[in-house]
């Protein structure tokens, strides 16, 4: 079993927008595409990660 530790006073699910604000599409894809790769990776390990985060967590499902 692995622990993520959050490092900030919350969590949200989802890009900082903000980050892109200034990127060309080409930077946005990249920066998208990293995030997601890495959520991946996390989903497909074969243990269970438990989540320690700081503050409050939103998120979102559909």
């Amino acid at each position: 079993m692995d622990i993520i530790i959050g490092q900030g006073r919350a969590f949200v699910a989802g890009a900082d927008i903000s980050a892109m604000k200034n990127m060309s599409v080409k930077e946005a894809r990249k920066f998208s595409k990293k995030g997601s790769d890495l959520f991946r990776r996390i989903e497909n390990l074969d243990k269970p990660i438990i989540a320690d985060m700081n503050g409050f967590v939103l998120g979102w499902r559909l």
